[in-house]
């Protein structure tokens, strides 16, 4: 009989832990999420090593970094590791886990991060990007970052990666700035051209009332057999051209997945990454 009831107890302590671990979520979860709505955030960390793959000292370095990015373009970006992805897709919780912690910024709460998913059996990386900033990390951009840090993540060099990461986050929108002023000074120029063709209408107009004088042969001020000009001909000695042509690289796999969905709060995202 003893043995029955410990049997029982054994069992329903088993079916309690179970049902524990399947409804367990993450702690930055909200209490209700059906009634979640946007928020902006305020002090956020911009390194969250729930994977404790890095020291205290790499991540107070990296966190000065992402935060200067955030300051310098305004948008919200984090560093994120963890070691449960709690029964979801890695880029359903990346992007829950901008959602649900205000990495928004601006009207459009635009935000990136790039996650690092350690999960026994199921490790990969992600750059996950919300609103706005889904047309900047596209696919291209998404695979670009994947070579550039695919090596380091391999070996284990996982600050490495993250500061590389950075340092492409930060040339990109570097490059995504000087578009921009590029457009503007084209649109000036524009403008003035649009501007300056009445001008040329009236200026032609003018021209064709002034006095015109007939122009003078220029060879009635050459004195004749004062010029004779014998060898009409010209050599190159020693010049070779040669034209390779650029090599292409059409292979855009490496083994990256790019995809773009709704997260659990409803917003919508786009990430891209690969398992290793």
């Amino acid at each position: 009989m003893k043995r029955l009831i410990c049997f029982i107890f054994s069992f329903i302590l088993i079916i309690s832990v179970s049902s524990l671990i399947v409804s367990a979520e993450p702690y930055w979860y909200p209490d209700d999420i059906n009634n979640f709505e946007n928020f902006h955030g305020e002090n956020l960390p911009r390194v969250v090593d729930d994977a404790d793959c890095l020291t205290d000292a790499e991540e107070k370095d990296l966190s000065k970094k992402v935060q200067k990015i955030v300051d310098k373009y305004g948008f919200g970006y984090v560093i994120f590791t963890d070691i449960n992805n709690y029964g979801l897709s890695k880029e359903v919780y990346s992007a829950d886990f901008l959602y649900y912690n205000g990495y928004g910024t601006g009207d459009n709460y635009d935000a990136v991060v790039f996650y690092l998913s350690l999960e026994e059996g199921n490790r990969g990386w992600r750059t996950t990007s919300i609103n706005g900033c889904e047309k900047i990390f596209d696919a291209d951009v998404c695979y670009d970052i994947d070579e550039t840090v695919d090596a380091d993540i391999r070996s284990g060099n996982y600050y490495s990666a993250f500061l590389k990461h950075v340092d492409f986050v930060d040339n990109l929108m570097q490059k995504r700035a000087r578009q921009k002023i590029i457009k503007i000074i084209l649109c000036v120029l524009a403008a003035l051209l649009v501007g300056s063709i009445p001008s040329g209408i009236r200026l032609h107009s003018l021209r064709k009332k002034m006095r015109v004088v007939q122009p003078v042969d220029a060879r009635n001020y050459l004195v004749d057999g004062s010029f004779n000009l014998r060898d009409k001909s010209v050599d190159y000695q020693y010049t070779t051209v040669t034209k390779v042509a650029k090599p292409q690289d059409d292979d855009r796999s490496g083994g990256s997945s790019f995809s773009s969905g709704s997260a659990s709060s409803g917003g919508s995202f786009s990430s891209g990454g690969r398992d290793f």
